[in-house]
């Protein structure tokens, strides 16, 4: 049976005029700038009901206020992107992912991509609009491999040393599900964020520090980073995720740039059989390579925001 899902028009944090000439101009007000780019307090709202949407949350003033912060957060990130992608002149993305993306929505929302359409098109937003800022990131993951493919190179001793590893020193194989809030790593001052992140996290939910404290791009899915082989993890995430159970949450993992709390929302035991030597080796190339590539992105992403001109009026 299909979801219901309703999505009203939403009440913010200024009080609009029934006056069709100062609604305009209300929702016209420009809140920041991020490079040549602009936000206006319309931006804000249609990505409130863009994450709502997509999220199948309940319009409750709760959800509106925790929804806000994110998305200012989702709108300057994207346009720190945009601002990046129009620099390197990029136009070409992948349409598989972005197809796949739309299949993904529909399906987590139990209904068809008609019917998503619909829902759009009866909440005031225009679905080729949402469409566009996906595929912002897809060219930003363009960008990304064009400027780092030449760094994703795999030694081919690790690989064979992790395919041994794998073949003879393992009978069962574990992958974790994995969401994160990641914050940046201010020195003194962590003890203090990750004080209230833990009570947040006890109190409410690990979602709900997502919302408030991650700067991730990752907290525009409620934290999710998807599904993780054992073997490809740092010896320090293996570690500590290793003493964790499903539904549990980890220590602080410091780098120099960043701190990251992660959550296991599901693990998956899976047996060894006589696998398929190319294929696992394949398996594992591609692993490694989405790693490094993840890396770069976060890298050059962290680049571009220290020297772009973030400005909230």
């Amino acid at each position: 049976m299909k979801k219901k899902i309703f999505i009203g028009y939403l009440s913010f944090f200024f009080l609009i005029s029934s006056t069709s000439s100062l609604l305009a101009k209300i929702n016209n007000t420009i809140i920041a700038k991020v490079g040549s780019e602009i936000i206006t307090i319309l931006d804000v709202e249609n990505e409130i009901k863009i994450l709502l949407i997509i999220n199948n949350e309940s319009i409750t003033q709760e959800n509106i206020n925790k929804t806000k912060k994110i998305a200012i957060k989702s709108l300057v990130q994207r346009l720190i992107k945009k601002n990046e992608i129009i620099k390197y002149k990029i136009d070409q993305y992948s349409e598989k992912d972005l197809f796949n993306y739309q299949v993904n929505i529909a399906k987590s929302l139990n209904i068809n991509q008609e019917d998503l359409i619909e829902i759009f098109k009866n909440n005031g937003l225009k679905y080729s609009d949402f469409l566009e800022s996906k595929k912002t990131e897809l060219r930003w993951n363009t960008l990304i491999f064009s400027l780092y493919k030449n760094q994703i190179g795999i030694n081919p001793l690790e690989i064979e040393n992790e395919l041994n590893l794998k073949l003879n020193n393992k009978i069962e194989t574990k992958k974790y599900k994995l969401s994160e809030i990641e914050i940046k790593n201010k020195g003194e001052n962590n003890k203090s964020i990750l004080e209230n992140i833990y009570k947040i996290i006890k109190n409410e939910s690990f979602e709900s520090a997502v919302k408030k404290f991650s700067v991730s791009t990752s907290a525009l899915d409620s934290g999710n980073i998807g599904w993780f082989n054992e073997s490809t993890l740092s010896p320090v995430l293996k570690n500590e995720l290793s003493k964790l159970k499903k539904g549990q949450v980890s220590k602080p993992v410091n780098n120099s740039e960043s701190i990251t709390i992660l959550k296991i929302q599901d693990i998956k035991i899976i047996q060894n059989q006589s696998p398929d030597l190319e294929k696992l080796k394949a398996q594992i190339i591609q692993e490694k390579k989405q790693a490094k590539l993840n890396f770069f992105s976060r890298s050059h992403f962290s680049t571009v925001e220290n020297t772009l001109l973030i400005k909230f009026l």
